[in-house]
């Protein structure tokens, strides 16, 4: 089976998020010398960031003047340069620093802007939270509190 000549807008940005998270998944709290000491954790998160910015190169080939107009709305996010992440890092490989992967998911870095960027691209970015209204009064059958059994649905 083949792979689909065409790939939703909000599904490439979805593999953008979810590889980069994976990527600072794998990352978590160590330090840079940690990281360059550590080839797993390279290779690991190398392998994300290729698959996060070939998810940008497919948004790019199967809706091109939505990719323009996201880029435009985040000038900020050099979405050229991540897509072209993935071919440098495969094709040079012998030559990709690790040093370089390490600084693309800094604060500063391309790829946080990248990320930030997609994130508000995504339906659910203006998703509010439901608050809920604080109790006035707690119910109580038996001696137990029912006001956490209804909040969740359940029969009380």
């Amino acid at each position: 089976m083949g792979a689909p000549d065409e790939y939703s807008v909000n599904q490439c940005l979805a593999d953008i998020v979810v590889n980069i998270e994976a990527a600072r998944g794998y990352i978590g709290t160590i330090d840079v010398n940690d990281f360059l000491e550590n080839d797993e954790k390279i290779n690991a998160v190398l392998h994300r960031m290729q698959n996060a910015s070939e998810a940008t190169r497919r948004l790019n080939k199967s809706d091109p003047l939505e990719m323009e107009a996201i880029q435009a709305r985040h000038p900020h996010a050099n979405f050229k340069a991540f897509r072209g992440f993935s071919s440098k890092s495969r094709h040079g490989y012998d030559l990709m620093e690790a040093l370089l992967v390490w600084e693309e998911l800094l604060p500063n870095g391309n790829t946080t802007h990248v990320e930030e960027a997609v994130k508000l691209e995504l339906p659910l970015s203006q998703v509010r939270p439901i608050e809920l209204e604080p109790e006035t009064k707690q119910e109580k059958k038996d001696g137990i509190e029912l006001s956490g059994c209804k909040a969740q649905g359940l029969k009380v």
